[in-house]
């Protein structure tokens, strides 16, 4: 469901005394961010904000319900936040700035995510012997029958003995 017209253009002159507000479209909603955390979300007309332990008290006694875009899946941190709260702009700051704080705690505990490890490749050591491109290839090729396999399991010294003959 869109946005209401006007609704994003509310939240961000109430939120403006918030350092470096930006609100970015995403699927088919809106972020909230304050200097680059990402602290709540706007859908279906509703703003919810991230929660944590010096806010959660707030949303609960408020009967606030939680994000869930996806209903089968469980619900993620962010919760409604009461039109009597949006009504009062300095009561909405207020509750934005600890969703802010509730952001950045979360964030400092999560484990920061790693690349997986790549195999690089090593040079030979120099005294390994290395191999030409033809050796490689006849010593890896597999027999095309039972009888060349066996001339090629013959030892290099009765071969060339074998040749003499």
């Amino acid at each position: 469901m869109p946005i209401a017209p006007g609704l994003l253009e509310q939240i961000a002159a109430q939120l403006a005394s918030l350092p470096a507000l930006a609100i970015r479209r995403m699927f088919g909603g809106a972020g909230l961010y304050s200097s680059g955390v990402f602290f709540g979300v706007v859908d279906d007309d509703r703003v919810y904000l991230r929660i944590g332990d010096g806010n959660r008290d707030d949303f609960k006694r408020a009967g606030s319900v939680a994000f869930q875009p996806i209903p089968d899946k469980p619900a993620m941190a962010y919760f409604s936040v009461p039109t009597m709260v949006i009504a009062r702009s300095e009561r909405f700051v207020e509750w934005a700035k600890k969703a802010v704080d509730a952001a950045r705690a979360a964030k400092a505990t999560t484990p920061k995510r790693t690349k997986p490890a790549t195999v690089k490749k090593t040079a030979l050591p120099a005294s390994a012997p290395k191999k030409s491109a033809t050796s490689a290839k006849r010593t890896t090729a597999p027999a095309k029958n039972a009888a060349s396999a066996k001339k090629k399991a013959v030892p290099a010294k009765k071969a060339v003995a074998k040749r003499r003959r």
